[in-house]
């Protein structure tokens, strides 16, 4: 599959200078589309079916929106032909008119499964995908069929999520390339528990009635029993703020970070229509030397 990656002259030279394609923390595109990130009204509709107002409901939905937070992307589009529409929202218009890279899809995987690996000392780097957005209604975002099913939600994965999207969007034939990393939710819990108070202990104790339990898959060494917590309805809303407002950003390059381009990745850049003479002399320079660019 053959990919384009409109980017505005700026953005084109900060790639050539970092040698890399930038990977935005999914969560800025909320800015955009509300809708991106967020609990999806499907998801919500069955959680509410299938637990009510008990607390594991706000548990699970905890663990979506924590691990929401740990998803870093950057977006392509699978349509070759260059439109007016695509370099004016994508690549700098007039103002700022740069290039479009054409981009192997099977190279542009192999880059980001190298990236996930490229800080030893990161282990988290979790799951890629480069996969086709997925284009949903109002009404089809609060439809139960677009779940599937319901189970691959377990544990708070919400790879799912980030690849559905506003149908107003959809002119843009977007493909997505994802880095999820595999966030610790029970670390941010503890980190929240000894913070406020809440006690750790052998996760077998009775748990006090409207409470829920979490086992903590860590305890003291040589332990022979799971630990866990005990929280209120009031804890688990209280954490989930806490959640929500990025109290826990542990990535050092939390807001995003460069994937180096691997050789034979760029095919093919074009230049924008917009650019006059001079410009468009000088990106073609730029242009030429990101299609040669890979990381040494």
């Amino acid at each position: 599959m053959k990919l384009t990656k409109y980017l505005d002259a700026d953005k084109a030279r900060l790639a050539l200078e970092n040698q890399g394609l930038w990977f935005t923390r999914a969560r800025n595109w909320s800015s955009i589309d509300p809708q991106e990130t967020a609990i999806m009204p499907a998801l919500e509709r069955y959680l509410d079916r299938a637990y009510g107002e008990d607390l594991r409901k706000y548990l699970f939905l905890a663990m979506c929106e924590f691990q929401s937070g740990w998803v870093w992307g950057s977006c392509f589009s699978k349509s070759t032909e260059v439109s007016d529409h695509m370099w004016h929202e994508f690549g700098g218009g007039e103002l700022k008119p740069g290039v479009v890279l054409t981009i192997d899809r099977d190279f542009l995987f192999e880059a980001v499964a190298n990236a996930c690996l490229f800080d030893a000392n990161d282990p988290s780097r979790g799951y890629v995908k480069v996969e086709p957005v997925v284009y949903l209604d109002d009404e089809q975002f609060t439809s139960l069929e677009v779940l599937g099913d319901p189970n691959k939600y377990q544990g708070g994965m919400f790879e799912a999520g980030v690849y559905y999207k506003s149908y107003r969007f959809r002119n843009e034939n977007e493909v997505r390339a994802i880095i999820s990393r595999n966030a610790r939710f029970d670390f941010a819990l503890k980190d929240y528990c000894e913070r406020t108070g809440i006690p750790i202990g052998p996760a077998s104790q009775p748990v006090e009635k409207d409470r829920i339990s979490f086992v903590l898959s860590y305890g003291p060494e040589h332990s022979k029993h799971n630990w866990g917590v005990s929280l209120s309805r009031e804890n688990l809303f209280e954490f989930r703020e806490e959640l929500r407002s990025d109290r826990f950003q542990t990535a050092k390059d939390w807001n995003g970070f460069y994937v180096p381009i691997v050789d034979g990745m760029i095919e093919d850049v074009r230049v924008s229509p917009f650019a006059g003479h001079m410009t468009r002399s000088k990106l073609l320079d730029l242009a030429n030397q990101l299609k040669n660019a890979k990381q040494l």
